[in-house]
């Protein structure tokens, strides 16, 4: 956990997180955007494709709602080669309605913890029915994502 992350806690006790929480109610979990490339050859000559993830977070207000976006990336990169055989990006949208006002604190603590944990899912079924569309052996991510 961050020192910045660990100096929100101490503001929001986790009976107030526990509070706010209880006070919102998820409107949608969207896919709102996706690319990927692939270079079927260069993965079919592979033994065992290595991988990377990467993944970003954020949190937009709205007047009737509150939206955070997570973004995660898979691709399997190759010392030597300019272009990686597989690149896979999708970007989710988490609408919540609830009361005016919730402190910045809870959003940050829900964005760093909460939000990986709840949109992972989506991501690793998107990738191992995607990779297996595109004809090619299907990538299987880990049920956790650390």
């Amino acid at each position: 956990m961050s020192d910045n992350l660990k100096e929100i806690s101490k503001q929001l006790p986790p009976e107030k997180y526990r509070e706010i929480l209880d006070s919102i109610h998820l409107i949608e979990i969207s896919l709102i955007e996706v690319s990927s490339t692939v270079s079927r050859s260069a993965l079919l000559n592979m033994e065992q494709p290595k991988f990377r993830i990467r993944d970003s977070f954020s949190v937009d207000h709205a007047k009737e709602f509150y939206r955070l976006k997570g973004a995660y990336r898979v691709d399997v990169p190759v010392k030597g080669r300019g272009k990686n055989p597989l690149n896979i990006e999708a970007i989710y949208s988490v609408r919540f309605s609830g009361p005016e006002n919730i402190p910045e604190g809870f959003w940050i603590i829900y964005k760093e913890i909460v939000l990986p944990i709840q949109l992972w899912p989506y991501f690793r079924e998107f990738v191992q029915s995607l990779t297996a569309r595109m004809n090619i052996p299907p990538l299987t991510l880990p049920v956790i994502h650390q």
